[in-house]
């Protein structure tokens, strides 16, 4: 790969000012060079200048069809874990939308958990966290009826839920996992309410958990129906040891 080194350098801190005003100079520059280049010799021509290339990339991704197959997520993963780290960090600052083939690349990549589990750290250290819906939610958004998650995909995500609470040594980390699962993934609950009461048998803490899904404006004025994974909660703790934490769930998820 031959590029001229400091006509790039010079280039690229202009572009870096102009794009913190209109992100289609950071959409343009990145494409410009993705017509000329694989997605690999890009991160290399930006070694030393890793900043401003997460830095584009982020301004980029609030254009639909930037890197629309996520293959330069990919390259950039290849070479940073810390990357969707940084991209939550950076989206409690300022908007960021990463669309369904980013996420399939973050998903389908070779070290996914890894990721994740550092995206989640700083997602953790969020102030507000508990009420935030920001990217990292955004990375278990449903798909499209055009782009269904693959069930490698599926399974993966259930598999990082489990694990995550499998692993879980403080109330924090169930709290919000099972925040984004009532809101992302319902049909995940119940093994994720197996897995915490293994080892979290307290009332108390279970009353801390999300089960059900924060409403939207739309829901105002109208009743909306129970899940039957409910049911299906409610009969799992239905039993002599746990039976004050089905009354608990029966009062939350089916008196509203």
């Amino acid at each position: 790969m031959q590029h001229n080194v400091l006509n790039f350098e010079s280039v690229l801190s202009h572009v870096c000012k102009w794009a913190s005003v209109n992100i289609r100079y950071a959409v343009f520059f990145l494409e410009y060079y993705g017509k000329e280049y694989t997605s690999h010799d890009i991160v290399d021509m930006f070694k030393g200048n890793f900043d401003r290339l997460q830095y584009l990339y982020f301004r980029a991704m609030n254009e639909t069809s930037f890197d629309y197959h996520g293959d330069l997520l990919n390259a950039i993963l290849d070479h940073n874990e810390d990357f969707i780290k940084n991209m939550v960090e950076y989206s409690e600052i300022c908007k960021i939308d990463i669309s369904p083939k980013q996420r399939e690349a973050i998903w389908t990549h070779s070290n996914t958990d890894s990721i994740l589990n550092k995206a989640f750290d700083e997602f953790l250290t969020t102030s507000d966290y508990a009420g935030s819906f920001g990217v990292f939610f955004d990375l278990f958004a449903e798909f499209s009826e055009s782009e269904k998650l693959s069930e490698e995909i599926e399974t993966c995500q259930e598999s990082w839920f489990l694990s995550m609470l499998n692993c879980a040594q403080d109330m924090i980390t169930c709290r919000a996992i099972f925040k984004i699962v009532s809101q992302r993934k319902p049909d995940y609950l119940l093994k994720c309410v197996k897995t915490f009461i293994k080892t979290h048998k307290s009332l108390e803490d279970f009353k801390t958990l999300t089960l059900r899904p924060q409403f939207t404006i739309s829901d105002v004025g109208s009743k909306p129906k129970p899940n039957p994974i409910f049911q299906d909660i409610y009969d799992y703790l239905n039993n002599k040891e746990l039976y004050e934490h089905a009354l608990y769930v029966k009062e939350v998820c089916f008196s509203r």
